[in-house]
């Protein structure tokens, strides 16, 4: 009996130093090893912690390093809680996860290739597949994600600036939840995740996450002044504009499954909305509003299909400026695609992207203002247009009848200005009809044009100017 007692006293001590000291050593000494020999990253861990009693493990001070140096992912501290009912449930099944301080840090070159993508190749051709498909059983009553920071950072370049430029989105004090999680079951479990951008506003999400057999996801998403100068760099790509202000509110259903890339249907709205040129000194808007709302927005990737109800625009600016040559401000802004560039996007089978169907019930303008110029005639015009309001009709890709445009303002005091005709706006060069009329404007506000041809001053006299403009093929009469 005394032997008995002295062994399984002895045996009791030895998997006491094992569990609380030997296994916590070992671990983070063979992690560190296998990531810096197979994967040639370097892997810092603070503390290990693994009570052997309860069952529980604590990870501190975790940082996982590129082989530049760059942090790919980190985390303060990892607490997991095991328990022993995965014997009884044949599923590993952990009763607590909680992640405290994670920070991720993707970044994606010119070539396209991301970090992550280099890390996941790298242990693709270290790990030798075990021929076992699918998830592994596996059940979580409680994980939580706490003050959680993820930055992306994305390498851009064009025919306007062969140097590149850097789009960065940060989002930080990040949180998410899942509550009963079985992974590898068809079913749904409740999940929440919430975040800030970096550059200001806030979004949340709540609904049910499903990951076997296939990855899906809906419910609730809301966004609340979610800062549009993070995507001025992919702005940039497409236009010489920059975004000085707007910020994104949505609220309405995100579905995300293997049928649907991504499917939205709900409100949307831009407020404070303002794009000026990349010109020094140039703070005008050359489009922009106050605010702008769309009550009803169906969006669905499948089904290559946005549909919009009447988009309700109120404070609108707009600059349209006619040169010399009959080109306009919009075409100057417009950036040039690199030689060999592809036009347009693939599909995966490599064959051209089918383009999006969008259709538009209408757009309302409200208290608007307009900066008209024409620069091309033989005296050149220039006014500005102000408590413009009126409205375009329905505006569809998937049709060859022109929008109507309805529209009127006031030009100084007293005068009155008319936009009038039609406009296809998926093809505006080709079919584009629109008269501009003027009445009762005061002639000595264009004395500076009469200046420059006859060396004087307008005293006194009212105008009337009627214009007209076609685009067809891409030519202006």
């Amino acid at each position: 009996l005394r032997r008995v007692r002295l062994w399984v006293l002895v045996a009791v001590a030895f998997y006491t130093l094992a569990g609380f000291f030997l296994v916590p050593w070992l671990a983070g000494w063979i992690a560190e090893d296998k990531v810096r020999e197979d994967l040639g990253r370097e892997l810092r861990i603070g503390d290990i912690n693994f009570n052997p009693y309860t069952f529980t493990l604590e990870v501190t001070d975790f940082v996982l390093a590129d082989p530049d140096g760059h942090e790919l992912a980190a985390f303060d501290r990892l607490f997991v809680n095991f328990t022993l009912v995965s014997l009884i449930d044949q599923a590993w099944t952990f009763q607590q996860i909680r992640l405290e301080g994670p920070v991720i840090q993707e970044e994606r070159f010119a070539s396209g290739e991301t970090r992550f993508a280099r890390l996941k190749d790298d242990a693709a051709r270290e790990l030798e597949p075990t021929g076992e498909g699918g998830m592994p059983a596996m059940v979580i009553r409680d994980l939580d994600v706490v003050d959680g920071a993820i930055r992306f950072a994305d390498h851009l370049t064009n025919a306007s600036d062969p140097s590149g430029t850097i789009a960065t989105i940060a989002v930080q004090e990040f949180a998410l939840s899942l509550d009963d999680a079985a992974l590898h079951e068809n079913t749904g479990f409740p999940v929440h995740f919430a975040g800030q951008l970096e550059a200001g506003g806030a979004f949340s999400f709540d609904g049910e996450m499903r990951v076997s057999p296939a990855f899906e996801i809906n419910g609730g998403l809301r966004t609340e002044a979610l800062a549009l100068s993070p995507a001025e760099p992919y702005l940039q790509q497409l236009a010489r504009l920059a975004i000085s202000g707007g910020n994104l509110s949505l609220d309405g259903r995100l579905s995300v499954s293997d049928d649907e890339p991504l499917a939205y249907r709900g409100s949307a709205g831009v407020d404070g909305l303002s794009l000026p040129t990349l010109d020094p000194g140039d703070t005008e808007p050359v489009v922009g509003w106050q605010a702008m709302e769309i009550g009803q927005l169906d969006l669905s990737l499948a089904q290559r299909s946005l549909e919009a109800s009447s988009v309700s625009i109120e404070g609108g600016s707009a600059r349209v400026i006619i040169h010399e040559d009959q080109t306009t401000n919009f075409n100057r802004l417009l950036v040039g695609r690199a030689e060999g560039e592809d036009p347009a996007p693939e599909g995966d089978d490599g064959e051209d992207a089918a383009p999006l169907r969008v259709s538009i019930a209408g757009i309302v303008l409200a208290d608007s203002r307009l900066q008209f110029a024409d620069h091309s005639l033989p005296l050149p015009f220039s006014t500005r247009i102000h408590k413009l309001n009126g409205e375009i009709s329905t505006l569809a890709s998937d049709t060859q009848t022109p929008a109507d445009v309805q529209l009127e303002g006031q030009v100084g005091e007293h005068g009155l200005a008319r936009i009038e005709g039609t406009i296809h706006a998926w093809q505006p060069t080709q079919d584009t009809n629109v008269t501009l009329t003027f009445r009762n404007l005061v002639v000595p506000d264009y004395s500076p044009y009469t200046i420059a041809f006859a060396g004087r001053r307008i005293a006194e006299g009212r105008m009337a100017l009627d214009l007209s403009y076609r685009l067809a093929d891409g030519k202006l009469e």
